[in-house]
């Protein structure tokens, strides 16, 4: 069967000279009754650019899924996006050593726009956020369990990115059954996800590879007392502990993340062990109150939501990452380490590292950038899409 075409204006070219994986809506020529799904897409006099996915509600109409002449008369998007899942499957089979929670199909980087499967254990969770694929849901689920060993399949599309392409929110079991969190493990620690109600599809798992650097760093270097702020479930602080820390504040706004910490601690056999604080605390004010306290840490994790969501969002969070940089780096005792995180796109790579020098000036401390990470290899960066590449980590250490 032949698929639709879609026609690029000129206005496109700049986007095909990046090779950016999407096309705008103002790119193209409009045609009406052009179903979500595969369509061929023809640049200016009719020439084959490659076939894509479309979206007719959402402003990014197209998103690239092959270029070149063809042929595509006998295109088949679900045997492709099965072959592109099993693919990425297996590009990750050797993470599965150092951690039983991954990601396995990371949209655009993966060959497969608008999907992503995560795994916890042996249950995965998949999201769409592309209505094209939509239809193929239930296929990857019998994929997920029938060739990929899952023992069940939830949906955790209730993101509200859905609503742009016209898609319903929802989220629920599709294959087996779930009855409660499951049990993962990271490195030795070992921690709960809640894949029916938890953050993202269960978990962040872009800071995997971090949090293990962060407690390997920790032994290394036989750091005592360790903060880690903005703690989430708090595993750069347990694999500190498990990496020898004595002492180890976990800090977060949430009451509810600070009793899934209190978890996670009786899971690794902390939970009775002096030295260990829980506080529920804004921090922003927390890391003053604690300096002017006379606390100084050994360790320091910084690991705060993105505070630029937007580009009109960036001047606040730029303050708002200098204030807490500042003020840890005053916390570090001398020869202390400072892992610092920004999860925010719209603050680039090279903003990030400026702010953070400023808060160095402003803390009046001599810094040693050590070491520049990112997201964990199962997100990986596609060069052409700087969308991608969203995570920095620094590690700094104040002599």
């Amino acid at each position: 069967m032949s698929l639709p075409v879609v026609r690029l204006r000129p206005s496109a070219k700049l986007r095909l000279r990046s090779a950016h994986p999407w096309i705008y809506r103002d790119d193209i020529e409009e045609r009406g009754g052009i179903a979500a799904g595969a369509v061929v897409v023809e640049r200016e006099g009719g020439a084959v650019h490659g076939v894509a996915l479309y979206s007719p509600q959402s402003r990014i109409a197209l998103r690239w899924l092959l270029r070149g002449k063809g042929p595509h008369d006998a295109f088949d998007l679900a045997a492709l996006i099965r072959t592109r899942v099993l693919e990425a499957a297996a590009r990750r089979a050797g993470l599965a050593r150092e951690s039983s929670q991954l990601r396995l199909v990371a949209s655009e980087a993966d060959g497969v726009p608008g999907l992503i499967i995560d795994r916890y254990d042996t249950v995965a969770a998949l999201q769409v956020t592309n209505a094209a694929l939509e239809p193929l849901i239930p296929m990857l689920a019998d994929l997920l369990v029938q060739e990929l060993g899952c023992s069940a399949v939830v949906e955790r599309d209730e993101v509200q990115v859905r609503k742009l392409e016209g898609l319903e929110l929802r989220s629920g079991v599709l294959r087996g059954s779930v009855s409660g969190p499951i049990e993962v493990r990271e490195g030795e620690v070992r921690c709960a996800v809640d894949v029916l109600a938890g953050q993202k599809t269960g978990a962040f798992l872009d800071q995997r590879q971090n949090h293990l650097a962060f407690g390997a760093q920790v032994r290394a270097r036989g750091a005592r007392t360790v903060l880690d702020a903005f703690c989430h479930d708090g595993l750069f602080g347990l694999q500190a502990l498990a990496g020898g820390a004595e002492q180890v504040i976990f800090l977060d706004s949430s009451v509810p993340a600070l009793e899934r910490v209190q978890q996670n601690l009786a899971r690794n056999g902390f939970g009775e062990r002096s030295g260990i604080e829980r506080k529920a605390a804004n921090a922003f004010h927390e890391l003053r109150a604690l300096r002017e306290a006379g606390a100084r840490f050994d360790a320091i994790a910084l690991d705060p939501p993105a505070f630029a969501k937007s580009r009109q969002e960036v001047q606040a969070a730029w303050r708002g990452y200098r204030e807490i940089n500042g003020q840890a780096l005053r916390l570090l005792n001398p020869g202390g380490v400072l892992w610092t995180c920004s999860c925010s796109y719209n603050l680039s790579p090279a903003d990030f590292e400026e702010v953070v020098r400023e808060a160095a000036a402003d803390a009046d401390r001599r810094v040693l950038l050590r070491e520049i990470r990112g997201q964990a290899d199962d997100h990986p960066v596609l060069l052409t899409l700087p969308e991608s590449r969203y995570l920095k980590c620094l590690v700094l250490e104040a002599p």
